[in-house]
């Protein structure tokens, strides 16, 4: 649940998309989750890279992505940042914290450093067996990929081994956005859906028009919902802090989505669209009212 506890920098725009709308020249990253580790290459040129994330794992993961400070490591980020999480979260799934407590242990541990990490998004939580594809505009810069899903015994991915640096390289010039036919507007007073909502595929526009002042930033996740799902169980599973939260097995199957991003930017992600029941869910806030379900007839 690495996030900036105030989002007010301005941050390397993330575009997601459908291959079919990717640029001929934008190259493909091929990144795959394994339990519990990433294949992905070293280094990727910055500019406009088709993501293809798949999941060869038999857990739901996905890549959360961060652009490190100056100066920093990602020896720095484990020993500091990640560590504070994970005492944070060891002590409330030890039964030595309340929420609350946990949540004050984490904050109380970050670095100083912690508050200027610029978040791009990545390619959201996602099913066993599945592959998304997702286009991102990358500055230069030392990056961090990790997953912070949890084993059904409550290990974190990251502290298992899913978690990796990556360089991006001298930038390349930008192109063209894609034409989303859904599109996800997220504000502090709920999430607002509108578009093409039938079956097909279908480009995703997600549009960060508010965060939180404090706390943590709103997300979109896509989840299939079968005829008898309760909501609450997949809101109470997106609680990171939870006992039961965001532990292996997940109650729905995720197609992908887009992790947090700072106030003003707008993201698109790709979806193949079946009748029947869906979610969109914020990770993060899901419990304040960010969701949205909805149904394809």
């Amino acid at each position: 649940m690495h996030r900036s506890i105030r989002l007010v920098a301005s941050l390397p725009l993330a575009i997601a998309a459908s291959l079919t709308a990717v640029p001929v020249h934008a190259q493909v990253v091929e990144i795959t989750a394994i339990d519990y580790a990433f294949q992905a290459p070293e280094t990727v040129p910055a500019g406009w890279n088709t993501i293809r994330f798949t999941n060869d794992g038999e857990e739901p993961h996905f890549v959360f992505m961060s652009r490190l400070p100056e100066g920093t490591t990602l020896a720095d980020y484990e020993t500091q940042a990640s560590a504070a999480f994970s005492r944070g979260w060891t002590a409330r799934r030890d039964g030595n914290a309340s929420e609350e407590e946990a949540l004050g242990m984490i904050m109380e541990s970050l670095p100083p450093w912690f508050a200027d990490l610029r978040m791009v998004g990545g390619p959201g939580f996602l099913a066993s067996g599945l592959t998304s594809e997702v286009v991102f505009h990358l500055e230069p810069g030392r990056y961090v990929l990790e997953c912070y899903v949890k084993t059904a015994d409550g290990e974190i991915h990251y502290m298992e081994g899913m978690i990796r640096p990556m360089e991006v390289t001298a930038p390349e010039p930008l192109v063209a956005t894609p034409r989303p036919d859904i599109r996800v507007t997220l504000t502090n007073d709920g999430m607002r859906v509108e578009g093409d909502l039938t079956a097909g595929r279908r480009v995703v526009a997600v549009h960060a028009q508010e965060n939180p002042e404090v706390g943590f930033g709103h997300s979109a996740h896509l989840a299939r919902l079968d005829a008898d799902t309760d909501i609450d169980d997949v809101v109470q599973w997106m609680n990171w802090l939870a006992i039961d939260g965001m532990r292996a097995p997940a109650p729905v199957p995720f197609l992908g989505g887009i992790h947090a991003m700072p106030t003003g930017e707008t993201a698109y992600f790709a979806v193949d669209l079946q009748p029947g029941r869906y979610l969109f869910i914020s990770e993060a806030t899901a419990h304040l009212g960010m969701l949205h379900e909805f149904t394809v007839r």
